[in-house]
């Protein structure tokens, strides 16, 4: 204070007006600057990484100077793993892929290594006729793995639920998975996860690493011929479905596989199926279908949301698009609402609801715009050279013409390269 106090002293036997006024604003300056220092650093409010874990999870609210500095810590992070990227790559690892073969030696299982390993595309989808036996699927999938790098492993995925929807069966050495319905009706939720994690560890014994369930679809209407029919939903209730599907993901997580909820904003309202036609859900949706959304995100338990082909005006861009290529949708209610951090993938572009309405081309362009991460096509006569070539190119050219902005082809690279060195970093902890 004798410092001030003479400091003002000072200044009044000056008699330079502009000499005086510099010297008031040196004065407030000293008295600032102690209280920006600890504002933009010299907090010790986070004494351990449990604190900073929980100080994420509080409603803080930053300053917007505060804000910028955090965004520039993020974006040096981001900017390392873009750093000597080309657009090429960043496209490759947007793209899951089906294909034909069962042997190391099939054409189809040659070309689609091939254009995985050369980083064409960034995962595969197993279907049905894949499958042959046990120690057939391990030895494909230990030959599809050959030549990717181990710090960002392909995506490997499978769609296993239970009941109707089981690639690996009894006839292939697998455990025989009852219904969603089943397990909600007869089970507990400690059983259900008993009986998830002999799947998880079988699926992980063979090599997949995603899953794609559990369905949080709300069981609306019963008569549905894809979700309600086929059993694949836990129930009506919005709790009862949360707390199946958190068995279903705790499980998986114990053997490092990431899954997916499917499928956004929900298809357990539909009278029709996506598989075959147009699914329209303005007169059936309702507003609870999303809870378990809402939920299991809240809980950082959604690894991966899949958006369905269905239609509904508060999901659609217009004209009748569906959520799956409506960045109203995925940007506006899913990453926007609810908060949503991680990957989005499409389901099947070869389905009827896409099929029978949009061009291959035009499907691939509105999906990546839309937001999605992840561009699944089944039809495994796309797993080669000239075809994921001519993708990249109808992708690039889109980039070119400004149909697709740059960022968001980066934005979905970073999340989707995140998710494999997590992958990859949790499975080398396991082998030490």
């Amino acid at each position: 204070m004798n410092f001030f106090k003479s400091l003002v002293e000072f200044t009044g036997l000056l008699t330079d007006r502009f000499c005086h006024f510099l010297f008031l604003i040196l004065l407030g300056l000293l008295l600032i600057i102690p209280e920006t220092q600890f504002a933009y650093g010299l907090s010790t409010d986070c004494f351990s990484a449990r604190d900073c874990e929980n100080k994420e999870q509080s409603p803080v609210q930053l300053r917007d100077d505060d804000s910028q500095l955090v965004l520039k810590v993020s974006d040096r992070m981001n900017a390392s793993l873009l750093r000597g990227v080309s657009l090429d790559q960043m496209i490759g690892q947007m793209l899951m892929l089906s294909f034909h073969g069962q042997k190391p030696t099939d054409t189809g299982t040659i070309d689609a290594q091939k254009i995985l390993s050369s980083g064409k595309i960034g995962g595969l989808i197993f279907m049905g006729h894949n499958m042959k036996s046990r120690a057939q699927i391990s030895a494909l999938i230990g030959f599809i793995k050959k030549g990717s790098p181990l710090n960002s492993p392909p995506f490997l995925a499978i769609d296993q639920e239970g009941g109707q929807v089981q690639r690996l069966q009894e006839k292939h050495g697998f455990t025989t998975i009852p219904t969603a319905h089943e397990l909600a009706l007869h089970k507990s939720t400690s059983a259900a996860f008993k009986t998830y994690k002999v799947m998880a560890n079988e699926l992980a014994d063979v090599g997949f690493n995603v899953n794609f369930g559990p369905v949080v679809d709300l069981n609306l209407v019963p008569q549905n011929p894809i979700i309600g029919k086929r059993e694949r939903s836990y129930g009506q209730l919005p709790a009862t479905v949360e707390s199946f599907s958190r068995a279903f993901v705790m499980a998986h997580r114990q053997n490092n596989i990431l899954t997916a909820l499917k499928h956004f904003p929900g298809h357990g309202s539909s009278w029709t199926d996506s598989h075959e036609q147009f699914v329209d859900l303005s007169q059936s949706w309702k507003q609870r279908e999303l809870e378990p959304y809402r939920q299991m995100i809240s809980e950082k338990l959604a690894d991966m949301v899949m958006v369905g082909h269905l239609y509904h005006p508060n999901f659609s861009d217009g004209n009748k698009l569906p959520a799956s290529l409506s960045k109203r949708a995925i940007e506006g209610v899913l990453r926007g609402q609810l908060g949503y951090k991680g990957l989005v993938v499409t389901d099947d572009l070869g389905m009827g609801a896409i099929r029978k309405y949009f061009s291959f081309d035009e499907a691939l362009i509105r999906s990546i715009r839309a937001g999605n991460d992840i561009i699944m096509i089944v039809d495994g006569k796309y797993a080669n050279s000239h075809e994921i070539n001519r993708i990249h190119g109808i992708i690039i050219d889109a980039v070119k013409q400004g149909h697709i902005p740059l960022s968001t082809i980066q934005q979905s690279y970073l999340r989707i390269i995140k998710a494999k060195k997590h992958l990859a970093k949790v499975r080398m902890n396991k082998r030490r």
